[in-house]
Formats: structure tokens, C-alpha cells, sequence
């Protein structure tokens, strides 16, 4: 997948964590390719359910709060304590 956002704003926000971070110094390639295919991926997550809350309310236009409830949404995903990778038992 081709990232088609702007990797070089992306790039700064990754140094400028690894460098507030303390002793890491450096960002290896395939690490800053990993982070920006991540990006994306939420990205678009964020999008489709920002989509998805605004036709549950009965609109075809995305507003500001249907992005906040995504983001919410995504954070409650997120906290969930859920096996990952190949080794997790699927309960």
C-alpha cells in the first residue's frame, strides 16, 4: 500500500517522540514505513466510523462530533484487553 499522506509532517512527529523520549536517537526505515502505514490505517479507520455515526444519526454530512465519537470509539477499542498476533487463543 503507496502512503499518500505527507510523510515528511509524519517523519517530524516520529523524531521528535523518539528524541523526548530520552536515550533513543534514532528511527530506522522500515520503522518510519511501518509507522506511516499505521497512520493511515487509523486513518481511515477514524473516517469509517466517523461516517458510520453520522449516517446513525440520520445525516449525510460528517461533523465534528461524529469524528469525536470515532475517536472515542477507537480509545474503548483500544483499551480492551485482547490477545494479538498469531500465538493469541482465540477464546
Amino acid at each position: 500500500m503507496e502512503v499518500d499522506l505527507p510523510t515528511n509532517v509524519l517523519e517530524r512527529i516520529l523524531r521528535e517522540s523518539a528524541r523526548a523520549g530520552g536515550d533513543v536517537v534514532g528511527v530506522r526505515m522500515e520503522a518510519k514505513e511501518e509507522y506511516f502505514r499505521l497512520i493511515e490505517e487509523l486513518g481511515r479507520m477514524l473516517a469509517e466510523l466517523s461516517v458510520l455515526a453520522a449516517r446513525h444519526a440520520g445525516r449525510k454530512t460528517v461533523r465534528e462530533e461524529d469524528v469525536r465519537m470515532a475517536v472515542r470509539a477507537l480509545r474503548v477499542v483500544s483499551s480492551l484487553d485482547v490477545p494479538r498476533g498469531r500465538g493469541a487463543s482465540r477464546g
